[in-house]
This record gives C-alpha cells, sequence and structure tokens, in this order.
C-alpha cells in the first residue's frame, strides 16, 4: 500500500515553499487535483478511448493563475492511493491554517479522480469554513465503495448531464454527511461529456472561481460579455451584449461542430469578444472555426467578417449583402454566393434561403434539415420581444410574406433560433407574425 507519510514529504518538499511565499501576498489559494487519465499518461493525456480529447492540464493550471489564485498542484504517480494521497493533501491544508492562512481562503478543486481526493479531503481537515469544489464523480459506484466519504466545510458541486461516466448529483453525498457549512450543485449542459472538466471552459471555471472567492451565492453577473450554449447536439448558440436605446441588448449567433472544423453563423455583436469567442471554441472542442456565414448587413451579423478573414477563416455572405456593406464602406466577406446554397462540411450539411426581405432587404435564414433547426436571425423576433425592434431598413410589406414562404418550405421546426433576445423557445416565427400584425402588417 502507498506510504502516505511518504507522498506529503514528497508534496511538502516541493510545493510548500512556493505557497508559503505566495500566501503572503494575501491571494487566494487553490489546491487543484487532476483526472486520472494524467495519473496515467502525463501532462498530455489524451482521451481516445471515449473521444474526449486531450487534458489540458497546464492550461487549466494557468486559467487559474490568471484569476489570481496562487495554484497547488502536482502530476500524481499512476495507481496513486486515493486516501493515502487524500491524507497528504490534508496535511498541507493543515499546514496553511497553523500559518494563520484563513480556511476561508483555501479552497480545494478536484476533477474525476481528483474529485473523489478531494472529497477525503474535506472529511480529513474537518474544516467548515475551508471551500471545495467536486466535479464528475459521484456516480452509484463512488458512493457505494467509499461509504466513508463525509462532506465538510463550503461545497460545490459540478456535474454534466451528457456525461455518462460520472454525471450525477452529489446530494446523496451531502445527505450522509454531517458538517456541511454551504451546499451548492449546478448541473451543466455542454455536451462535452466528462470532457467538460479537461478544459478551462468558462462553464465550470466562472463558478468555482467565484466559489473560492466567498461569493456563495453565485448569482450570474451583469457584465458577461460572452455566453455559450449548448442548443442540441454539436449546434451551440453564442451570445455577446450591447446598447441598444440606453439598455443591454443580447446578439445571437450558432456555431456547429463538425469533423472538419466548426462553422459559424454570424459574428459577436461586441467586437472585443470575436477572438475570446475562436479561443472558447478550441478550447472546447480542439478545433477551429474553418468558415462563417453572415444572414445580412447590418452589424451584429458581419461586424467579424474582416477579423476572421485575417484569421485565415473564409466568410461568406449572399452578393446582395456585399453590395450593401461595399456601398456603406462596412465589413465585406472574403466569398459571396448569388443564390440558394447547400453548404457541406465534414458530416452535415446545411442550405441558406432567401424568401425575400423583412428585417432587412437582403436577410437570409439558414436550416439545418437533418436536426430541424431554423437558424432565422434577426427576421425573428423572440418571444420576449414586445416590439419589431429596429425598423428603419425594415420591409414591412413584405415581411409576413417572407415569414410565411418560410413557414411553408421548413415544416415544424425543433429549434428556432433568433438574432437577439432569449432564443430557447420554438414560437418565435408565429410571434414576429403577431408583432407584424400588431403593427398593421399581415
Amino acid at each position: 500500500m502507498t506510504n502516505p507519510t511518504k507522498i506529503k514529504k514528497q508534496l511538502f518538499s516541493t510545493l510548500i515553499p512556493v505557497f508559503f511565499a505566495l500566501a503572503g501576498f494575501g491571494q487566494n489559494i487553490v489546491f487543484y487535483l487532476h483526472g486520472k487519465i494524467v495519473e496515467n499518461q502525463g501532462s498530455h493525456a489524451v482521451d481516445t478511448i471515449n473521444g474526449n480529447g486531450a487534458y489540458k492540464y497546464f492550461d487549466i493550471i494557468d486559467s487559474l493563475k490568471k484569476r489570481n489564485f496562487t495554484v497547488i498542484s502536482a502530476i500524481r504517480k499512476p495507481n496513486t492511493n486515493v486516501t493515502a494521497y487524500a491524507q497528504a493533501v490534508a496535511g498541507q491544508v493543515d499546514s496553511l491554517l497553523k500559518k494563520n492562512i484563513k480556511p476561508q481562503n483555501i479552497t480545494v478543486i478536484g476533477a474525476s479522480k481528483g474529485s473523489i481526493i478531494a472529497m477525503y479531503v474535506s472529511g480529513y481537515v474537518k474544516n467548515k469554513d475551508v471551500n471545495y469544489v467536486f466535479m464528475g464523480a459521484c456516480d452509484e459506484e463512488i458512493y457505494n465503495k467509499c461509504p466513508d466519504i463525509r462532506y465538510y466545510g463550503n461545497i460545490l458541486s459540478i456535474y454534466e448531464k451528457s456525461d455518462s461516466l460520472n454525471g450525477s448529483s452529489c446530494e446523496k453525498f451531502r445527505n450522509r454527511s454531517g458538517t456541511v457549512s454551504r451546499y451548492k450543485e449546478i448541473a451543466l449542459n455542454t455536451g462535452l461529456k466528462h470532457g467538460f472538466m479537461f478544459r478551462p471552459v468558462s462553464e465550470w471555471l466562472n463558478p468555482a472561481t467565484k466559489w473560492a472567492n466567498n461569493d456563495y451565492d453565485l448569482k450570474p453577473t451583469t457584465d458577461q460579455k460572452l455566453v455559450i450554449t449548448r442548443l442540441t447536439g454539436d449546434y451551440y448558440v453564442f451570445t455577446t451584449y450591447r446598447t441598444f436605446k440606453n439598455k443591454p441588448m443580447s446578439s445571437n449567433g450558432l456555431y456547429l461542430v463538425t469533423n472538419r472544423g466548426v462553422v459559424m453563423i454570424d459574428t459577436p455583436w461586441d467586437s472585443t469578444q470575436f477572438q475570446p469567442l475562436l479561443d472558447s471554441i478550441e478550447i472546447r472542442h480542439g478545433k477551429k472555426v474553418v468558415m462563417c456565414i453572415a444572414t445580412h448587413s447590418h452589424e451584429d451579423r458581419t461586424g467579424g467578417l474582416d477579423y476572421f478573414k485575417q484569421k485565415g477563416i473564409r466568410t461568406y455572405t449572399t452578393k446582395q449583402t456585399d453590395s450593401i456593406c461595399k456601398k456603406r464602406g462596412e465589413k465585406r466577406a472574403e466569398f459571396v454566393f448569388v443564390k440558394d446554397t447547400v453548404f457541406k462540411v465534414g458530416q452535415y450539411s446545411f442550405q441558406t434561403f432567401y424568401a425575400g426581405g423583412g428585417h432587412t432587404r437582403d436577410n437570409i435564414v439558414l436550416w439545418f434539415e437533418k436536426d430541424k433547426i431554423l437558424y432565422g436571425g434577426c427576421l425573428l423576433k423572440s418571444t420576449e420581444a414586445t416590439d419589431l425592434g429596429y425598423v428603419k431598413e425594415s420591409d414591412l410589406t413584405a415581411w409576413p410574406l417572407t415569414l410565411n414562404k418560410i413557414k411553408q418550405k421548413f415544416k415544424a421546426p425543433r429549434y428556432s433560433v433568433t438574432g437577439h433576445q432569449d432564443w430557447s423557445g420554438n414560437k418565435s416565427l408565429e410571434h414576429t407574425l403577431a408583432l407584424l400584425k400588431e403593427r398593421g402588417n399581415e
């Protein structure tokens, strides 16, 4: 059996001098405990069996450091004994507490096997104010095999609904534990399966950061600039924000992950999010954006075309949209298409469709037949919209006719993505027709 005293000495000699020095500056301290795959393969581990891709160990460490944490982490040896390692980490936490480091300034984050270790640490330390983040380890098998796990302190549980390996709630562990000061649980829906914790994606990194900074309410911030939400399968909606009529207004786009790269529909409205979106996509999926189609000539659709073109991404608009952009001296795509076009990228195909004027005279929609997704952009109004928004360039007479053509051509879409505001409902086309009717256009 692994000697916990030996592990503790090894960890103490390599890590303690570093974090004592940094802790003197008042930074919060994070212990990061990685997944088992890093134990087996090292820091550049890649899951080729379950399709979870590369484990970005150093990217995770760097991301935590950039958030002003003193990060303590080491790559464990293969087949590390869970309880022995947990005792060693608990010893380090106790050493910090004896040095008068405040317990609420210490957080232990565990991923997969690292999460099991972190659970044991919480039971060994038995301090009600130390913070813990457990990710992807609360399945029934672990619950039954580890009856001695007892939670203590401030516990944040994060699991992923698409994770067939460990996508379960930690509630049952909490219920058999004694001294849990605070408990929150977040169920993610990123579609990244067990790989959601392999990369520093914002869905777990942001709440973990708040928890480590003693923001236990985990209320959403009002200054969020980029939100990525899984729609279904390989489809994701990205949302950025700008001020419109003195109020924050969201703007939605779509991207599709294929085996030949990522296809983006429309660009971010906020120009500061062009590169963060590209970075987020590559971190999440290990793929680059290879093409982008803008659905009409307004800045919330075309603003990033030139930037993406410079990054080697193939950018497209209709010839009609290109003519408008050229006339106005605005950003233009590298390629244009004259008529409705079917694109095939990797295992997916989709088509563009121009049904007539509406929000603008050049607006098009995209249809993804396989998954019955209608991307309507600004031609469709969100069900939370109370009016038609900006209409100075709209063709109000043609708009209802255009929508009815789309309704006839693409029947029973499962999803209808709007250009602004909430896109989650599936009644946006009917709602837009109702708004037009209210205005006297039908």
